[in-house]
């Protein structure tokens, strides 16, 4: 399993594994796939990062109380996935990434 982080964030909630995602475009996507679209039209379909997130901080979270004094209290470990790209259209501001969430099917 990767141990790598793109960063930490320790807060007075908890400790957050933050995975850090230069994507441009139109960002769709459901649980479990994502799907990246380049301003220029190319899609490319993705795992959700966000379940890699998750199981890196549940791996953290796992070595820190393997490794805590017996009866400390250790922080809530969670996870954040931030897109951070940003592109230019010319004569427009500066846009990031659009994010649109599929709704979750349920059976039935």
């Amino acid at each position: 399993m990767p141990t790598d982080r793109d960063s930490s964030v320790l807060t007075r909630s908890g400790l957050y594994v933050v995975e850090l995602k230069h994507w441009q475009g139109v960002i769709e996507g459901s649980g479990t796939h994502w799907t990246r679209q380049l301003p220029n039209g190319r899609t490319f379909p993705e795992d959700n990062p966000y379940i890699l997130a998750n199981r890196k901080a549940k791996r953290l979270a796992s070595l820190i109380k393997h490794y805590a004094p017996r009866n400390a209290q250790v922080p809530y470990v969670g996870a954040i996935v931030f897109l951070h790209a940003r592109h230019e259209d010319r004569g427009r501001a500066p846009a990031g990434p659009r994010f649109r969430c599929s709704p979750r099917r349920t059976a039935g």
